[in-house]
């Protein structure tokens, strides 16, 4: 059991300062810290802050570099592919030609019909694909909003 005493006014004042405590938190988001920090970097660091800047600076101009070398690779291989898919459709339209003028008449039109499937498949399947992906894209724009 506690014991129970009298604590006079002086006492009693020093013993609530003494058990006051404060607990600050901050948060920062963001590639650089924020001002307070830096100058404190500065007080640490002989030029901490202008090195804390340049380090972000070539990171973010390394990061748009590496973006802009995959950009111009998704662009080459979209120019590829669709030279591929149009030499393999002059190819097969060509041996449907070729097989209908020399007599036969069946195998010509099954390769022009695969053939004219097959390119219909291909817009309709890229333009599905390409639909979903600016949904995905604009789906977190809308949640953050």
């Amino acid at each position: 059991m506690t014991e129970k005493r009298n604590v006079d006014k002086p006492e009693r004042k020093e013993i609530q300062t003494q058990m006051r405590q404060f607990e600050v938190s901050q948060f920062h988001f963001g590639p650089l810290p924020p001002p307070e920090q830096l100058l404190k970097y500065n007080e640490a660091v002989s030029n901490g802050a202008e090195r804390i800047l340049t380090i972000a600076e070539k990171q973010a101009a390394h990061r748009q570099s590496l973006e802009a070398k995959v950009i111009d690779g998704d662009i080459k291989r979209s120019y590829w592919g669709l030279a591929a898919g149009f030499s393999v459709t002059v190819l097969a339209l060509s041996a449907s030609t070729f097989l209908i003028y020399y007599g036969h008449d069946i195998a010509g039109a099954s390769i022009f019909g695969a053939s004219l499937v097959t390119i219909v498949i291909a817009f309709i399947s890229g333009a599905s694909l390409r639909k979903k992906e600016r949904e995905r894209k604009l789906l977190p724009r809308q949640q953050s909003q």
